[in-house]
């Protein structure tokens, strides 16, 4: 079921209240798109500091909960026991496995020299 017509801030009550569920009940973070889970909600939950995400290989999520009675309480972790997570998501994302995440935006992006430029605009 897919919240059409709901604010973003009722949105994100709801995928709250999904994800503390599981957490409270030992079970693994249901994908976005089940339960009320919207990106757009979830990332709403992350910047307002009342979750945390570990995320691992192939989309596998533990969301640990850090705020209200529930504190500290995480949904099942990895079924892999080698399993390490390689990215961490809360206020901010910090990538674990020494690398630096990603960023898609145009901002950090290297842009053509001058000299670059110049060379393909001159005639041949």
């Amino acid at each position: 079921m897919k919240p059409r017509g709901i604010p973003l801030p009722e949105q994100a009550d709801i995928a709250f209240a999904a994800l503390e569920n599981c957490a409270v009940h030992g079970l693994p973070a249901p994908e976005i798109g089940t339960h009320g889970l919207t990106t757009n909600a979830v990332r709403i939950l992350h910047r307002e500091g009342r979750i945390r995400s570990y995320m691992f290989q192939l989309s596998y999520r533990v969301v640990e909960i850090l705020v209200g009675p529930h504190k500290g309480k995480k949904t099942r972790g990895h079924p892999s026991p080698r399993a390490r997570h390689h990215t961490v998501i809360d206020m901010q994302v910090r990538s674990t496995n020494g690398k630096v995440p990603r960023n898609y935006g145009a901002r950090n992006r290297q842009k053509p020299s001058l000299s670059r430029i110049g060379e393909n605009l001159t005639p041949a």
